[in-house]
């Protein structure tokens, strides 16, 4: 968090070379909210999208959801893969 106004400063290229591995939704280091906040408050125009896979659960999708939600946030862009998950 205390590195946010830099990364968001930087040009998108230059945020391509930064390892961010994610941005934590635990109830103990809840940082989703403070990034959304700062991130609109840079550029109101910014579009906001949760991508999910086979491999995440429908409960930390809506943990997103929720963070999003309590900010007032309600637009938002839902982003899945169509293929399925492959098989052995």
């Amino acid at each position: 968090m205390n590195q946010l106004k830099s990364y968001l400063a930087m040009e998108s290229n230059a945020r391509k070379a930064v390892n961010q591995p994610g941005i934590p939704i635990d109830s103990v280091n809840n940082q989703l909210g403070d990034w959304v906040h700062q991130t609109r408050l840079t550029n109101r125009e910014v579009v906001i999208a949760i991508k999910g896979d086979v491999d995440v659960s429908y409960s930390t999708v809506q943990r997103v959801i929720d963070i999003l939600q309590d900010r007032k946030i309600n637009r938002f862009n839902l982003v899945t893969d169509m293929e399925n998950k492959p098989q052995n």
